[in-house]
């Protein structure tokens, strides 16, 4: 048998050291694994830091200071619902100033107050006449004890009548005249005030409402800027 021939100096070189690729591979093996678990970190950081900037944008620094209904300033949360009859002018600035010739429907309270004034939990009634078409539109404003009580009291003067939704009133319009008047109340979805429209016809009627000076809903407690 012949034998194997011996093997030169370079084909042990060949065999001892492996490719340059291999050793390159070798060497930045732990790099190419770390990387992309490199990046997934920075990613997931990156996505938690916005979010906890964006919880940061939610939590809104203090609420700013308002011009209230009765000239008090605070934040506009916690201006109080106008009270009284200055409060009930304030929503219906078309009331005469000290309701000069309407005249008081009554005051009840829920608290029983004996000085005979007003406060935030009674309910406060004028009714004001208002020439309107060669004739005498009778007109009842009121301030509720509450929201709540307003808008059920309203619901019962007028039930089977289906509301209109209007700018945040609530506009109950009888289909018929009741003791030869044509009525209608619009109260405030969320403030304690409504007011009450009698005339001797339908159209009167209608055209008080559509001429009647109120506040809008933003601007019952807060007064508008500017």
């Amino acid at each position: 048998m012949t034998p194997p021939p011996p093997s030169s100096d370079a084909d042990e070189d060949d065999r001892a050291e492996p490719p340059t690729l291999l050793r390159v591979l070798k060497r930045w093996r732990a790099v190419i694994v770390l990387l992309p678990l490199l990046v997934g970190i920075g990613v997931a950081a990156s996505i938690g830091a916005s979010m906890l900037w964006a919880d940061d944008a939610d939590e809104a620094g203090p609420e700013p200071d308002v011009t209230c209904w009765d000239r008090s300033v605070a934040p506009a949360s916690e201006c109080s619902e106008p009270t009284g009859l200055v409060g009930l002018r304030w929503v219906y600035p078309g009331i005469p100033a000290r309701a000069a010739g309407c005249t008081p429907e009554g005051r009840t309270g829920e608290r029983g107050r004996e000085d005979g004034q007003a406060g935030a939990g009674d309910t406060l009634a004028y009714v004001c006449p208002l020439p309107l078409g060669g004739d005498e539109v009778r007109l009842l404003y009121t301030r509720h004890a509450t929201t709540e009580a307003g808008l059920e009291r309203t619901a019962r003067r007028h039930e089977g009548v289906e509301p209109e939704e209007d700018a945040g009133r609530l506009v109950y319009r009888g289909a018929r005249p009741e003791r030869g008047r044509w009525s209608l109340t619009a109260v405030y979805a969320d403030h304690p005030f409504s007011v009450t429209v009698e005339a001797a016809t339908a159209r009167l009627r209608d055209l008080a409402l559509s001429e009647l000076v109120s506040r809008a809903p933003d601007d019952v407690t807060v007064r508008p800027a500017g």
